[in-house]
């Protein structure tokens, strides 16, 4: 697949995870710059291992990035119906604000999520151990 087209793919999913250029930039160690030139299809030998965290960063598997999976399969951790890509969304928007200000909005969802709980009458179990 040529560079063009894997910079296409890179920037779609960016844009589906809500992250701006500087978010994955940070994450992945390497300057906005360097993010923009590889969804332009600019950069002439891709480096296999920032293509590897840059598909990390955006929950895709990184060989759909290159085309050599056809399905966009997301990592493990990554959300799987709208609801779940929406808080995602959410959580990553979150992760520009300062660190005191994201714990703050931590602390309100996870009362809130509590409170709602509490209420329906169902129990948390997200403190369990895992089966």
């Amino acid at each position: 697949m040529e560079n063009r087209e894997i910079g296409k793919r890179m920037k779609l999913a960016r844009e589906q995870s809500g992250l701006t250029l500087q978010a994955v930039a940070d994450r992945v160690g390497v300057a906005a710059s360097t993010v923009q030139r590889y969804e332009a299809g600019g950069i002439e030998k891709l480096k296999l291992p920032v293509l590897n965290a840059i598909a990390d960063v955006l929950g895709v598997d990184p060989g759909w990035l290159t085309g050599s999976e056809t399905a966009c399969a997301p990592a493990d951790n990554v959300a799987q119906t709208g609801e779940e890509r929406k808080l995602l969304m959410l959580c990553r928007r979150a992760e520009q604000l300062p660190p005191e200000k994201r714990q703050k909005i931590i602390d309100i969802f996870e009362s809130t999520i509590d409170t709602y709980l509490d209420a329906l009458g169902i129990k948390d179990d997200s403190d369990a151990p895992s089966k």
